[in-house]
């Protein structure tokens, strides 16, 4: 193993265990600007300066690693304080139109999950919304000062402009998750679930809907899984949801509706890479029952596994892409009855 992929298994040890004791010196990277890249591709940058400025082996690190980090917190300082500003006036204003909202992935886990929300980056903003409401949606946020850029079957994106700088933020508004396109053949995920496991809350300064906590760890999992496992900081995000609402969750149901989705694997491999790389507090009982067949745990894990998810070396393209994807799959007889005989065989 590289010592730069080594330091970072060793502060992911630090940032999900509190009690773990590191091993591996940091004077013994050689490559600082491969490390600060790969910290930055996952993630983790800002996270880590906040987490390892209070750890006393904080000065053994070394200085490039430090002011990088230092200097992407900083900048996510500001881009936070933008975020909440923008996100109070467009969710207010969606309210006030009728429109209910739920907040996904990295905006609503920043708030409710993180230490401080600029520990969270995030690329976009993601919203959910009731299907027919799209062209009142578009309108609301155009009066908001946002711009249009595209539509796709399931989703309008948006862009926030500044002056003649770039976008400030991007939106994207869903009406639906998956499209048959884009459907991962063996995944049938019910967007009506998400509406009925979904509560109220207060974020933003705007009164939003949020996903029940079993309901999100499946969906972050399956995201996680498309996306090709390729970021730490998606892995981070289930940790604290198990660690925060782990003992309300009820672990029963996440497997259950697992399997119903056809996602048991994807939520599998998620939970299992989670537990390895951050110590995250998984009832083994879940993994049991989430686990697939002995055989095929063998055929995946040479190519998704502990190292290959801190190097992002897991692979998403090409023919070992497909592979891995179509391995994946909970039925792979679903995905090939659905290759053979669909009208639409765009793999995944």
């Amino acid at each position: 193993m590289k010592p730069e992929i080594r330091l970072l298994e060793e502060l992911l040890g630090v940032l999900g265990n509190p009690s773990y004791r590191p091993s591996f010196s940091p004077e013994r990277i050689f490559d600082l600007s491969f490390f600060i890249d790969l910290v930055e591709k996952h993630r983790l940058s800002a996270l880590f300066y906040w987490k390892m400025k209070r750890n006393a082996r904080w000065d053994s690190i070394p200085l490039p690693v430090r002011e990088a980090w230092e200097e992407r917190y900083h900048a996510a300082l500001a881009q936070t304080t933008l975020r909440y500003d923008l996100l109070r006036k467009l969710l207010s204003a969606l309210k006030n139109e009728g429109i209910d909202v739920i907040l996904l992935k990295g905006a609503h886990l920043a708030e409710s999950y993180y230490p401080h929300p600029a520990l969270r980056p995030l690329d976009d903003v993601d919203l959910l919304i009731p299907k027919g409401k799209r062209d009142i949606a578009r309108a609301v946020l155009g009066k908001a000062g946002l711009k249009f850029i595209s539509e796709t079957v399931t989703a309008c994106k948006y862009a926030y402009l500044d002056g003649e700088g770039p976008p400030r933020l991007f939106l994207e508004v869903h009406s639906d998750l998956q499209t048959p396109r884009r459907r991962n053949p063996s995944f049938d995920i019910k967007i009506e679930d998400f509406w009925e496991d979904s509560h109220p809350v207060k974020l933003y300064g705007a009164s939003v809907r949020v996903l029940d906590p079993a309901l999100n760890l499946i969906y972050l999992s399956a995201h996680l899984a498309h996306h090709g496992f390729s970021r730490l900081i998606w892995f981070y995000d289930l940790h604290l949801i198990m660690k925060k609402d782990g003992k309300t969750i009820s672990w029963n149901k996440l497997a259950e509706r697992s399997k119903r989705y056809r996602s048991a694997g994807q939520v599998y491999f998620s939970f299992f890479l989670a537990h390895k790389i951050l110590f995250s507090p998984i009832p083994e009982e879940v993994l049991k029952n989430l686990s697939p067949p002995f055989y095929k745990k063998c055929l995946i894990r040479f190519a998704l596994n502990k190292i290959n998810t801190l190097a992002r070396s897991v692979p998403s393209a090409g023919i070992l892409g497909l592979w891995l994807k179509f391995t994946l799959n909970d039925s792979w007889l679903s995905v090939l009855r659905w290759l053979f005989y669909s009208p639409d065989r765009s793999l995944l």
